[in-house]
């Protein structure tokens, strides 16, 4: 086992520029050979010298900085072996040996100032772990298990080097990898060894762009090919890299042509995108194994379609099985399925009370009013009850608060003080609000809960009582 990986010796460095090459020096080198165990230095290895594969000099570079600290880490620990642990584990112990150092685990997300994101030396660690998880979960696929590699001449296969492969665990998410893993077997049966390898370069290059701030995808079916065109190019210019190059025709005339990787993604866009998903959202049930996202099932009680018959009116329904679809993409399946009850309630409303009506567009704050329950107490009691009935019944609510006057919500009808809401004011008590809906002749279920009792009553019943008390104390005396 090599000692030291100098970072001249990677492909990385042998593809970069002249100036590029300039800013590397012999300091510049992984020493494996700190690591406590020699699994360790044979798992830590194989990485760096896969990323000196897909990755770029420069970040290549910055990474024999985050490989030093990670050495001091591992030689804190009692382990033999990257696997011995789940990432979660590692993630948890490394960036709490992170923070204790006195560097940042976390900082400010770019893109949202309410989102925080990992630090790249702590993103270095778990996509390691992700790049050993993937060998142990078979996220490569080898050019000898590929159709073009069996149609090769010998001598085409030796240009290709040793277990050539695409690596899977790159792309971002499970879909991702699904998606591209289809496209790279079916391509191999078109193209020549030749050209599928010089694909694996495009592929390499579209898993860093995949991975950037400018794509947040699950899917490559979750956007149009005009956008993925656009962002791509976008992406490259940022990267310095030309979308477009001199081209020379069969006639010796000089042209433009489009850069290989554009195409090469796009064709890719093409095959994943084609109408069978739409057929299946088409439908009125839904078998969600057939949609081409990532669902945030339930893993003990797993839901399996989505049905939509119920909603009569085709306009209506068609409106809310794409409001649907898009929650689909965010929200846990729970989430979601409350969606479609909440439009079936409202939906079945509007057909009785407004037969005419067969678009959700049509619809004004009159006809949402009259639909909404509007529940305005100070009773603690009452407001516990109606929403565990609303918790029960899967009820969607629109606004729920325990403190309405202190909230800070403001609307010029329920800013009103009512007479007997001044008085539990005064005695300290909140004021409560709910409003939900509920539709016509839906059965309900009564939760069974024990709720504790109001203890107080009204001001005029408290001043009785008192004067009851009062007289019985005078004859008494």
């Amino acid at each position: 086992m090599e000692e030291v990986i100098d970072i001249r010796t990677l492909q990385c460095y042998q593809k970069a520029t002249e100036e590029q090459r300039k800013k590397c020096t012999s300091k510049l080198s992984f020493e494996i050979g700190k690591l406590p165990t020699l699994k360790l230095q044979e798992e830590w290895t194989f990485y760096i010298k896969h990323c000196g594969e897909v990755k770029s000099l420069s970040s290549v570079r910055q990474e024999t900085v985050y490989f030093k600290r990670v050495c001091e880490f591992m030689n804190h620990l009692s382990v033999d072996s990257m696997k011995v642990q789940t990432k979660a584990v590692w993630g948890q112990q490394f960036e709490s040996w992170v923070s204790a150092q006195g560097l940042k685990a976390y900082r400010e997300s770019n893109k949202n100032k309410n989102w925080r994101e990992r630090t790249p030396i702590v993103l270095y660690f778990l996509h390691m772990l992700d790049f050993i998880d993937s060998e142990m979960s078979g996220q490569r696929i080898y050019f000898k298990d590929l159709a073009c590699y069996q149609e090769a001449s010998e001598e085409e296969r030796k240009k290709c080097g040793r277990e050539p492969y695409f690596d899977l665990s790159l792309l971002p998410t499970q879909q991702l990898r699904k998606e591209w893993g289809a496209y790279i077997k079916e391509s191999a049966r078109i193209y020549t060894l030749g050209t599928s390898f010089q694909h694996r370069v495009y592929y390499n290059q579209i898993c860093r762009f995949l991975n950037s701030r400018i794509v947040c995808v699950k899917s490559m079916r979750e956007q149009s090919k005009e956008k993925w065109e656009y962002q791509f190019k976008r992406w490259l210019m940022t990267e310095g890299i030309q979308i477009n190059r001199k081209s020379q025709s069969v006639y010796s005339k000089e042209g433009i042509a489009r850069n290989p990787n554009i195409s090469y993604l796009l064709r890719m866009v093409d095959f994943t995108c084609p109408n069978i998903w739409e057929d299946e959202t088409e439908k009125d049930i839904w078998e969600l194994e057939k949609l081409p996202i990532e669902i945030k099932n339930n893993p003990i009680k797993k839901v399996k379609t989505l049905n939509f018959t119920n909603i009569r009116q085709p306009d209506m329904r068609n409106e809310i099985k794409k409001g649907i679809y898009l929650l689909l993409q965010k929200e846990a399946i729970a989430t979601v399925t409350k969606g479609i009850t909440a439009g079936k309630r409202l939906t079945e409303y509007l057909h009785k009370k407004h037969p005419k009506m067969q678009s959700l567009g049509e619809l004004d704050r009159d006809i949402f009013e009259e639909y909404l329950i509007h529940l305005k107490t100070d009773s603690l009691f009452l407001y516990r009850y109606t929403s565990a009935l609303i918790e029960l019944n899967h009820l969607p609510v629109e606004v729920r608060t325990e403190d309405l006057y202190g909230c800070g919500w403001e609307d010029k009808i329920l800013s009103i003080k009512t007479f007997y809401e001044k008085q539990w004011l005064s005695r300290g008590k909140q004021i409560k609000y709910l409003r939900f809906s509920l539709g016509e002749d839906i059965p309900l279920t009564e939760p069974d809960v024990e709720i504790e009792k109001d203890d107080y009553h009204s001001e005029t019943r408290y001043m009785n009582s008192h004067l009851v008390h009062g007289n019985k104390a005078i004859r008494n005396n």
